[in-house]
């Protein structure tokens, strides 16, 4: 109650993040406003920032998070904001896809790293939604080469047989 309605939006639709985020993701998920409502909930110690070598990196604690899922329910905006965060971490996928081979890979692979969570979330969201099957299937292929090289074959395998069998139900 002591944040802005905006403040209380933003709040809530960073629940959708796992393992935190950059500024990037949060505009790419949320919009270009959440810049100035970010810094806000930071200020308000209900974000934290910390510095890493490739720029810096937001996060909440489990609690404040679980509370602004919560939030994010009663709203009625969870599906769209899922599908939001989904929908940005896919496009990052198939983004650095074709640096795995080439210069580029090093930091392609460093960058899928440090999302992988948000990306397993995204994944797992696009299993959940019968009308999502195509993009689970883009998901799992844009990151065949990366679980392959990175040695998460196992969960690469099981992805990808997740999306084929989610595209095989929804016809």
């Amino acid at each position: 109650q002591l944040l802005t309605a905006e403040e209380q939006e933003l709040f809530a639709g960073l629940s959708v993040f796992s393992g935190g985020w950059t500024l990037h993701a949060a505009k790419g998920t949320i919009g270009p406003r959440a810049v100035d409502a970010l810094t806000r909930l930071v200020d308000k110690s209900l974000v934290t920032v910390e510095p890493t070598p490739d720029g810096q990196r937001y996060s909440m604690l489990e609690t404040l998070r679980a509370y602004a899922a919560d939030e994010l329910e009663r709203s009625g905006r969870t599906a769209e904001m899922r599908e939001r965060h989904a929908a940005y971490f896919l496009t990052l996928a198939e983004r650095l896809n074709p640096r795995f081979y080439g210069p580029g890979q090093a930091q392609a692979f460093h960058l899928l790293d440090v999302e992988i969570n948000n990306i397993r979330t995204a994944g797992r969201w696009f299993l959940a939604d019968p009308a999502l099957a195509a993009e689970a299937l883009r998901l799992a292929a844009a990151l065949w080469d990366f679980y392959c090289c990175r040695c998460h074959l196992g969960e690469g395998v099981r992805f990808a047989r997740g999306a084929l069998a989610h595209a095989d139900r929804a016809g």
